[in-house]
């Protein structure tokens, strides 16, 4: 009989093999002629790419305090939106709309970091955390950005006063922010 092979594997690695039908011989894991050494150092952290969340995650937990997606948030939630939300009040059937918060907010922090473009909106809804949080992980696609854009542009440039307005009269926002 052939001496079995060593292989050092990390602790953290022993109820994956056990999964795979690797069976635990006191400090040893064998499998046919190979022993596994689980006393080993762990040298790696844990990772589970498939291993599915037991809670739905928190979308504020995905930015620190004080971001300014947050910020644009608090600011969009303080502003009158009525011209927008006016303009959807005779529904017509098919799909809801978006929440036009929602958008304001995913336009205004587009243009404060840069990006104004709807295909470029869209496509961070997707791969940027603080597009996703603002967005609450919805995905609306670049036409319909832009036709929003379009739609409420006379009411879009309003809410720029409104935002100088509050930023005047010092309004203290949450996460941390103050406008003076």
């Amino acid at each position: 009989m052939q001496n079995p092979v060593l292989i050092i594997i990390a602790e953290g690695q022993l109820a994956a093999n056990e999964r795979l039908g690797y069976q635990p011989v006191g400090e040893l894991l064998r499998c046919g002629k190979i022993c596994y050494d689980v006393g080993a150092v762990k040298r790696f952290k844990e990772y589970s790419p498939d291993q599915p969340l037991l809670l739905p995650p928190a979308l504020n937990d995905w930015l620190k305090e004080g971001h300014l997606a947050y910020f644009i948030r608090d600011v969009v939630g303080e502003l009158d939106l009525s011209a927008i939300y006016a303009d959807y009040r005779c529904w017509r059937g098919g799909q809801p709309a978006y929440d036009p918060q929602m958008m304001v907010s995913l336009l205004l922090y587009g243009y404060c970091v840069g990006i104004a473009s709807s295909r470029k909106i869209e496509q961070a809804t997707y791969e940027q955390v603080p597009f996703q949080v603002l967005a609450a992980d919805q995905h609306p696609d670049q036409d319909t950005i832009c036709t929003f854009g379009r739609r409420h542009l006379e009411a879009l440039s309003e809410l720029f006063v409104q935002v100088l307005q509050l930023c005047l009269t010092s309004v203290p926002f949450g996460h941390g922010w103050t406008v003076s």
